[in-house]
């Protein structure tokens, strides 16, 4: 009788072993997912804020340059206006002692046009440069987007790759700890059946034991069974709850991506009428410098 009992006590006891083995691997298991997730949300963290600081001293280079430019080009028109004066100064007094006051005043007047002339020509070449810079940066930062867009993908379908790798390899890993565990039960029921039988005379006066044995194994296989329908249901809900976060993260990233292509767009558009302006700006040149080769041909004749 003390050894039937002490057998009961064992299977108890290796139900509490096992129950706590599933247990720390649980949350060993849950501690690991919490920490790569972690680590991929500061991954991502520090790629938006390298990209940031990358958009932030371009910023900072682009004013730097931008007033370089001005203060040089400022001194470059001072220049050429003062070579300009000292030229037409001389001009004017060479003409000034060999024409007469009527060609004189045309003269003033062909050189206010011409003044006129030269500066539209400016403000549309400098418009020009403008467009032509800011489409070279649009450029540069439409391939860095592209770039990073592709790294995230990848990351994503690697991820992806090893979440199914691991599932797979945990259900195989438990099916094949079942699969050990019952045989090894199979096998010490076995050698009791044999010890059993070869008592028969013995078991009318130790039925009431075993009967107390089996209830006792039939409520400790009760209480097996709960728990593990309860783990079933448990993986059906974190199955539930990947597939949620998955579209809840899909939905994001479409929402993100739409508002990203509308700033695009209008960043393509504001582009494309600057364009179009110096298209017309230049086509307006070619025809006055026409126009101008016209009337010379014609003064001329």
């Amino acid at each position: 009788m003390g050894s039937y009992e002490m057998s009961s006590y064992c299977i108890r006891f290796e139900a509490s072993l096992l129950m706590r083995a599933e247990r720390h691997r649980f949350h060993d298991l849950k501690k690991s997912t919490i920490f790569i997730q972690r680590l991929f949300r500061a991954k991502r963290e520090r790629r938006a804020a390298i990209k940031i600081q990358e958009l932030f001293r371009a910023n900072q280079l682009m004013k730097i340059e931008k007033q370089k430019y001005q203060t040089l080009r400022t001194s470059a028109i001072v220049c050429q206006r003062l070579f300009r004066a000292n030229h037409l100064m001389r001009v004017e007094k060479q003409n000034y002692q060999t024409l007469r006051s009527s060609r004189v005043f045309r003269v003033n007047r062909l050189m206010r046009i011409e003044k006129q002339k030269y500066q539209t020509l400016r403000s549309s070449a400098i418009v020009c440069q403008q467009m032509f810079r800011a489409k070279r940066l649009m450029r540069v930062e439409t391939q860095k987007y592209q770039t990073l867009r592709s790294s995230l993908f990848r990351a994503k379908r690697l991820m992806r790759i090893e979440t199914q790798i691991y599932h797979t390899l945990r259900s195989s890993a438990i099916v094949c700890q079942q699969l050990f565990r019952a045989n090894r039960l199979m096998r010490t029921e076995r050698q009791k059946y044999q010890t059993l039988r070869s008592s028969m005379f013995r078991a009318k006066k130790l039925m009431r034991v075993e009967t107390q044995n089996y209830q006792t194994l039939r409520s400790s296989v009760i209480v097996c069974q709960k728990l593990f329908r309860a783990k079933s249901l448990m993986k059906i809900e974190r199955q539930k709850y990947q597939t949620l976060r998955s579209s809840a993260i899909v939905c994001q990233q479409l929402f993100r991506a739409k508002r990203l292509m509308n700033t695009e767009r209008q960043k393509y558009q504001t582009l494309r009428s600057s364009v179009i302006v110096c298209q017309e700006l230049f086509r307006a040149n070619q025809l006055m410098k026409i126009e101008k080769q016209k009337y010379q041909t014609l003064r001329t004749s």
